[in-house]
């Protein structure tokens, strides 16, 4: 995956939205003092795509406008390899990331051709059986801390088709602990086989995040 452009509004010296392009060939910015260079540096360096922006960052916001949240769009698109490996098309193959504030707590949404991944009915089939599952019977957990910790967990889970999960592979694991011994051994076998199958879906997709590696001269 290469990101093709960024659109940002309120951090730093942009307070309207502007719009960045990322061409291939491009290798350093150039530009006169005061122009907004090291600002769009240090945008760059912050993003992250799996984990958001940190609570410094949206601190960085022009002092005028400082009742304004950041709000960043990254736009991104699937190289061949990776349109064959999740099973897109051609049209599929853009992907956009949201980065603001009012998606707390998930910090990052995802919108466009990716949607076309999860809404493929192997995913559907084994993601909803288990929501089906956990929440049928998370009532029957014996400790009131750990019903709130899977219901907490459950909360990221349920939104891992629209948003970016940084810990997902924590909140299953911490769901399977408290659900498998209430199932019994047929439903824990299918419970698993269902578990590793949509962790492995989701880890499929992260892996094509690409990285944003940003130097200083």
């Amino acid at each position: 995956m290469r990101v093709d452009f960024i659109w940002v509004e309120n951090f730093k010296s942009f307070k309207e939205k502007q719009k960045l392009e990322l061409l291939s060939n491009v290798t350093a910015i150039i530009g006169k003092n005061e122009s907004g260079k090291s600002n769009l540096i240090d945008l760059l360096g912050d993003i992250s795509l799996l984990n958001g922006f940190s609570e410094n960052t949206y601190a960085k916001t022009p002092l005028d406008t400082i009742e304004l949240d950041l709000d960043v769009v990254v736009e991104c698109s699937f190289n061949e390899d990776e349109i064959n490996m999740l099973n897109l098309t051609n049209k599929d193959k853009k992907v956009k990331f949201s980065l603001s504030k009012t998606y707390e707590p998930y910090k990052v949404k995802f919108s466009d051709g990716i949607i076309k991944y999860f809404e493929a009915d192997s995913f559907q089939d084994n993601f909803y059986y288990l929501m089906e599952i956990i929440n049928s019977k998370k009532s029957e957990i014996s400790l009131q801390a750990d019903r709130r910790k899977v219901e907490n967990r459950l909360d990221h889970i349920a939104n891992a088709t629209e948003y970016m999960i940084p810990k997902y592979k924590e909140h299953f694991k911490i769901i399977k602990n408290n659900i498998l011994k209430l199932l019994s051994t047929e439903q824990k076998e299918d419970y698993i086989k269902s578990e590793q199958f949509v962790i492995k879906y989701i880890e499929k997709f992260y892996n094509t995040l690409p990285h944003f590696w940003i130097g200083y001269t």
